[in-house]
């Protein structure tokens, strides 16, 4: 007599295991419910050097976030107004990061802070600004960060190693398990933007990248060759 699922055995059923999913694989970015944190629940005494902490143990390959976030990046070049608002439009951005350290332009008097700011709230976008983000930083004498050729980026990279840039950093990716957010500097090329190791770092720490280039071109981001992750979460580019 067979035995298995028409035999004597078939009357023995045991209850299925559930299978467990893997965080951040197969669910939406923004389906969080809102006011909900992407770190769970957290004390109102925790600060946001928790936050940059837990950033760095993921670094560390211990996944400890339940999702993985989505975050956008986009360069402002010479667009108009216009031209930038129907950009966010088209990727349904709700919150624009501005990582210049100096957010001001001569030449393009609508991405000045205080007017880009007024002009995001009326298209119901928020404006954050990242000044702990942004670039122009000098490369230190001692610097791990040879492979960058350009001094800007080795300074760039030096500045990734401290815990001002981990705090902010935290801080942008509890903004991307929410909602919908890009990252803006000048450059529309992210490739000669600082916004690239920014990538580089979220990247690094299991999160996804997409660079807004233009209307009809976006790019995913993947990990400079260069980069190699320390045990203690930092990236340097030996």
């Amino acid at each position: 007599m067979p035995i298995g699922k028409f035999g004597p055995r078939a009357r023995r059923t045991t209850r299925a295991r559930p299978r467990r999913r893997r965080p951040g694989l197969g669910r939406s970015t923004h389906a969080r419910p809102p006011g909900s944190s992407p770190w769970g629940s957290l004390p109102a005494s925790k600060s946001d050097n928790y936050l940059a902490q837990r950033v760095t143990w993921a670094y560390g390959r211990q996944r400890i976030i339940d999702r993985v976030a989505l975050l956008y990046t986009i360069g402002h070049s010479t667009h108009t107004l216009e031209e930038f608002l129907a950009l966010l439009r088209q990727h349904a951005i709700k919150v624009l990061v501005d990582v210049r350290r100096f957010p001001t332009s001569r030449r393009h008097p609508h991405f000045v802070r205080e007017a880009l700011a007024e002009a995001l709230r009326g298209a119901g976008v928020e404006y954050v600004h990242e000044p702990q983000l942004g670039g122009w930083r000098s490369a230190r004498p001692d610097s791990p960060n040879t492979a960058w050729r350009t001094k800007g980026f080795q300074g760039y990279a030096d500045h990734m190693g401290t815990p001002e840039f981990g705090t902010a950093l935290a801080r942008i990716v509890a903004l991307g398990s929410e909602r919908a957010t890009a990252v803006m500097c000048a450059e529309i090329t992210p490739w000669r933007c600082h916004r690239q190791l920014i990538a580089d770092s979220l990247v690094a720490g299991g999160h996804r990248v997409l660079h807004i280039v233009t209307a009809d071109r976006i790019e995913e981001h993947t990990l400079n060759p260069k980069a190699r992750v320390l045990a203690d979460g930092r990236l340097i580019y030996p």
